[in-house]
């Protein structure tokens, strides 16, 4: 075996090696292509929202710029691509209500559309290979083409949390690098 042909193979293996790897199977570390960026992943969530049903979500940062990318065991093709905002930028006093009420309303008027109320999910959330967990209660509004969400998550009675976003297909995510 020649000099030259050590640098051939080691780059097969990597071509392998990112060939082999899925978007579910991100870890911490690992760098991803999306939207014209590279992405490394910044931290692993896993969500147990009963029933059998699971979820991952992924904290990317691409220079300064954070994402979160959370895939579905149900819907395996399609992406949620979020990012947190206040819940004050969403509606005036809507934290307030959710804490009066125990629920928000069923519909939210953000940036001139209107979001309506389309999942309540009840789950715990977890780092993989961790026992520690949190509860958390989810609601998932989406506009009415179903094309852009928000996502307000309450983890105890005061502390709520609100993400805006769209969706995305698995196929847009590009070369996988395990670091």
């Amino acid at each position: 075996m020649g000099l030259f042909d050590f640098f051939k193979k080691k780059n097969k293996e990597e071509d392998t090696l990112s060939q082999d790897l899925s978007f579910k199977d991100l870890k911490k570390g690992d760098m991803i292509d999306y939207f014209l960026k590279s992405w490394q992943v910044e931290g692993v969530t896993e969500y147990d929202w009963g029933n059998n049903i699971f979820s991952r979500e992924f904290k990317l940062y691409a220079g300064d710029e954070m994402i979160y990318a959370e895939i579905d065991e149900e819907e395996e093709e399609i992406v949620s691509i979020s990012k947190d905002i206040k819940i004050s930028k969403i509606q005036k006093g809507l934290k307030s209500y959710i804490i009066e009420n125990d629920a928000p309303p069923k519909t939210l008027d953000f940036n001139g559309e209107k979001y309506t109320l389309n999942e309540e999910n009840l789950g715990q959330c977890y780092e993989p290979g961790s026992s520690d967990f949190t509860e958390l209660v989810n609601w998932t509004f989406t506009d009415e083409d179903e094309n852009k969400f928000i996502s307000i998550d309450r983890w105890d009675e005061t502390d709520i949390e609100a993400s805006i976003g769209e969706y995305a297909k698995i196929i847009e995510f590009s070369n996988i690098i395990r670091s």
